[in-house]
């Protein structure tokens, strides 16, 4: 462990109504055999049901090494603001991230701690999800079946280049993420959107130099369809357009930006869907998008051929035609 960390993990979990969930959740961490001193926040994040009570309860009955801490505050931040207060109290060399209606599976930690001890200093430490249900989830299987990422990588731009274009799992959670690597970068979690996990991978991408990840399965991941992610609605939408807004507005001109296009193209797809979905009266946040869009492809266009060129007029496209939708 570096000097400053009194642990060697951290798992950080916002709790918000999953009085269901968080005692498997919990006692899941409880469970877990590590010889490495670990700490579990649990992020009181002000839900209307008796979860934190729940956890609580478990917690005055543990007696085993891992540190419980239960973080309050007085107002509802969200998932992402409940992840950064999570983050910010840590005292550990590796974040983990949860979701309070998942939990982690025997030995999961053991074997994601082991990776790390075994490539000492890397940055991210990537598991492999088990789903409840496959079929409504084929992503979890994205490490296996559709890539063939390698156990350990210090190549730079090979790290970066597999993290943005999704090679590994889009979820924030079943990852350790060196803390010193997290603060450097500021990688703190996009407060008052959805889809955060998103945005959040794109930002790991720009700055990893090292990455590990273990085909054996270390989490559950259950579809809630309760949950943020089971309910659409325009807030989706909005989410969808401000985090292409903020990618377009980190290009630098001038500067090759296919990775970051391409993400812009898959993003704006995604907001098409969501407006199929849920026809709403009023969806403005595309505009801003739109002249960042404008601002690109008017820029030095002779330079932008092929793929990256293509790109920007699809993407363009796109956002005409959410416009258009969104006039009508």
């Amino acid at each position: 462990m570096t000097q400053e960390s009194e642990y060697f993990v951290s798992i950080v979990i916002p709790v918000y109504n999953v009085e269901k969930y968080i005692g498997e959740c919990v006692t899941s961490v409880m469970n877990q055999n590590i010889e490495q001193k670990t700490e579990c926040l649990l992020v009181d994040d002000c839900g209307k049901d008796n979860s934190i009570a729940v956890a609580q309860e478990l917690i005055d009955k543990y007696e085993g090494d891992v540190s419980f801490k239960i973080v309050r505050y007085e107002h509802n931040k969200g998932c992402s603001g409940a992840r950064n207060e999570g983050a910010r109290r840590a005292k550990g060399e590796y974040l983990l991230f949860m979701d309070s209606d998942d939990y982690l599976l025997p030995n999961g930690l053991k074997t994601l701690v082991d990776i790390a001890l075994q490539h000492k200093g890397v940055d991210i430490v990537h598991g492999t999800i088990k789903a409840e249900d496959k079929e409504a989830n084929p992503f979890v299987e994205w490490p296996d079946k559709l890539y063939r990422v390698p156990e350990y990588s210090d190549n730079e731009t090979e790290c970066q280049k597999r993290m943005q274009e999704r090679h590994y799992i889009g979820f924030v959670n079943n990852r350790m993420v060196r803390r010193e690597f997290f603060e450097t970068n500021k990688l703190y979690f996009f407060e008052g959107i959805i889809h955060e996990d998103d945005i959040w991978n794109f930002c790991l991408g720009r700055y990893v130099k090292s990455i590990a990840h273990t085909p054996k399965e270390t989490y559950f991941y259950r579809a809630n369809p309760n949950g943020i992610m089971g309910t659409l609605n325009i807030k989706s939408f909005n989410s969808r357009c401000q985090i292409a807004d903020y990618v377009l507005g980190s290009i630098r001109l001038g500067s090759s930006y296919d990775r970051e296009l391409t993400f812009v193209l898959s993003e704006m797809h995604k907001a098409e869907d969501q407006f199929k979905l849920n026809p709403f009266d009023k969806m403005q946040k595309g505009n801003s998008v739109l002249k960042k869009l404008y601002t690109i492809s008017f820029y030095d266009g002779d330079k932008y051929s092929g793929v990256v060129y293509k790109i920007m007029r699809i993407a363009l496209r796109q956002i005409f035609r959410l416009q258009c939708l969104v006039k009508k």
